[in-house]
């Protein structure tokens, strides 16, 4: 909250120092105010909102985005999970996560869904179709989860836990 940023700012001031010495506080360290908040949150609605316009207008139909939309709270929980387990501040580096969560659960949810609706023009039930779908995705969307986990293992590795791309990378 802006109260407790001014405090620590007070504390900062009043803390003596030697000659030739300062205390900076890092962006990264700084809380998300309310206006920002309102912001991100305004981002994110956006973004479902593009999400389902592109699978709606890719798909030809309503539900079908409906569906994919069911995916981006899964990836949000295991978000917050990792912040929880972790015990990080969600700060900005959580909020741009799950932004980008955001994006990579439509993603793949999509490429799942638009395998499901070729499968349905065949005379196969429905459990079947889904069953072949989701096996013929696995593959694909493991291997963009893998290359995208293994770009966030440098920012994790380096070990800067008030550094936004650690909280970044923990989102992810």
């Amino acid at each position: 909250s802006e109260h407790a940023e001014r405090a620590i700012d007070r504390a900062i001031a009043a803390f003596p120092l030697p000659a030739g010495y300062r205390i900076e506080r890092r962006w990264s360290d700084r809380s998300i105010n309310e206006k920002e908040r309102t912001s991100m949150f305004d981002a994110a609605i956006i973004a479902l909102l593009i999400i389902f316009m592109v699978t709606a207008s890719f798909t030809e139909s309503i539900a079908k985005p409906l569906v994919v939309m069911l995916s981006v709270p899964l990836a949000l929980i295991g978000a917050f999970l990792a912040f929880i387990v972790t015990g990080l501040p969600f700060g900005i580096g959580g909020y741009a996560a799950l932004m980008m969560l955001i994006g990579i659960a439509g993603g793949h949810a999509t490429l799942l869904v638009d395998a499901m609706s070729r499968g349905l023009t065949g005379k196969e039930g429905r459990l079947d179709v889904l069953i072949d779908a989701a096996a013929s995705r696995v593959r694909p969307v493991m291997l963009t989860a893998a290359a995208t986990l293994g770009g966030c293992i440098p920012m994790v590795a380096a070990g800067d836990e008030a550094s936004v791309w650690y909280s970044l990378a923990v989102g992810i």
